[in-house]
């Protein structure tokens, strides 16, 4: 595709080049969206397919547009540059009528790169085009137009009539505090499964909430710092913390030491299999549950535990430390491929530090990509699930993710966790720990 001198004049004079690229392909540091929407179309070749296979800035767009500006207002650009082209100087052939099917036709050939470019949008990301009802408007109206010029083949490439639902993500389980008893007797379910089944069904769960997250999800919290008003997140950090009570709570309704040595054992083997799932947020609960001070005060207890076990937990626990900024679990996550699940909490972390630190807008309103290009590289780990698709490579136990659901709901204060610990092996007796001291 060529384009005019002057036209490339105008985007070099709007933009801002980029020294050293954070991504491939992106090489500018702040643009005007008609800008980032021109590089975009001249991304792809006349079939379609990229020309360079390494280049990221149209998925870093299409992924990450919805910070800036809203779908619907892309789209439009997209639309005004498509029914600008009649005013543009676009070099045609000599005495070129434009007519539909003209293969000389530069302006033909533009038109049809608009087209092919929304239809990676789409492909790459259906989601945007179920849920956001506006954005299904302006492509439903732009089919329209294209279709009246005539463009039958183009108007195929944007149907957004076979995309699918994702009416489940809208779903929230709901939580029911009150199915904990009167008695506030720990659920039995841990009791019968053994630990890589359990690992497995707690991946289940973890999936199910987390692919509900939506990118407005995670930006609401970055901007705002809460998790007010947000309740797929919120839905999310309920069962990290639920879990994280339950495997205290599972250690702590056993009655002796070697009972409740015999729990942490079973939770340690369960951690090896989530690590082995790559199931680094659950993997991340029931670790912090096997070091909370309500258990590691439990000296009794944890001279009962196999030293094997004793040194799992702490390898465990510097893999998942937060020194250096979790370096150590920063450079696992980045070796990992195929299906896997981050620690939701280091990467929100990450977006508000980013949010906070760099703006949104340049100097003359100037969209920063730089920054929407860091924001890829977190979202690429947050959403790693929701873009890839990523199947469960098990079996789901619905009957028995049921039942987790509900045990994790029971919930305990930090008080009540800590009382029964006192209980079990009291303060100032032979049992104490370094934490009563």
């Amino acid at each position: 595709m060529t384009t005019s001198s002057n036209k490339n004049e105008i985007g070099r004079s709007s933009s801002l080049e980029e020294d050293k690229p954070v991504l491939c392909g992106v090489n500018v540091r702040a643009a005007p969206v008609d800008k980032l929407v021109q590089l975009t179309i001249e991304s792809f070749d006349e079939a379609g397919e990229l020309k360079d296979d390494e280049n990221e800035l149209p998925k870093v767009l299409f992924f990450i547009h919805k910070w800036f500006l809203a779908s619907d207002e892309l789209a439009s650009v997209f639309v005004d540059t498509y029914k600008n082209l009649a005013r543009t100087s676009e070099v045609c052939p000599p005495n070129c009528q434009h007519a539909v099917h003209s293969k000389l036709c530069t302006r033909n050939s533009y038109k049809a790169n608009i087209c092919l470019t929304l239809r990676y949008w789409i492909q790459m990301f259906p989601v945007h085009f179920d849920l956001d009802k506006k954005l299904c408007k302006v492509l439903n109206d732009f089919t329209n137009f294209i279709q009246n010029e005539g463009y039958f083949t183009l108007s195929e490439l944007i149907d957004i009539s076979r995309v699918p639902s994702y009416d489940w993500m809208r779903i929230i389980s709901v939580r029911n505090p009150s199915q904990r008893s009167h008695s506030k007797k720990v659920s039995l379910v841990f009791n019968k499964l053994q630990p890589d089944e359990l690992a497995e069904q707690l991946t289940v769960l973890e999936y199910k909430a987390l692919r509900r997250i939506t990118f407005t999800d995670f930006k609401s919290y970055a901007t705002k710092g809460s998790i007010k008003d947000n309740p797929k997140l919120e839905r999310s950090i309920a069962l990290f913390n639920g879990l994280s009570q339950w495997v205290q709570c599972m250690v702590l309704s056993k009655t002796t030491p070697e009972e409740r040595a015999s729990v942490i054992q079973k939770f340690v083997n369960v951690a090896k299999k989530l690590q082995q799932l790559q199931n680094y947020n659950t993997l991340m609960a029931v670790v912090g549950g096997l070091s909370h001070s309500a258990l590691a005060r439990l000296a009794k207890t944890n001279a009962c535990l196999p030293s094997e076990s004793q040194k799992e937990l702490m390898e465990f626990t510097e893999l998942l430390s937060s020194s250096n900024n979790f370096s150590n679990y920063r450079r696992v996550i980045n070796q990992c491929t195929g299906f896997r699940i981050p620690i939701l909490g280091v990467h929100m972390k990450d977006l508000i530090s980013l949010n906070t630190a760099v703006p949104d807008r340049m100097d003359d309103n100037l969209i920063n990509v730089r920054k929407m290009t860091h924001l890829a590289v977190i979202f690429n780990k947050l959403m790693y699930l929701q873009i890839s698709s990523q199947p469960l490579l098990f079996d789901v136990n619905v009957d028995l993710v049921n039942t987790l659901r509900l045990s994790l709901d029971m919930n305990y204060t930090e008080d009540e966790i800590y009382e029964l610990s006192l209980a079990r092996e009291p303060r100032n007796s032979l049992s104490a720990g370094w934490y009563d001291k």
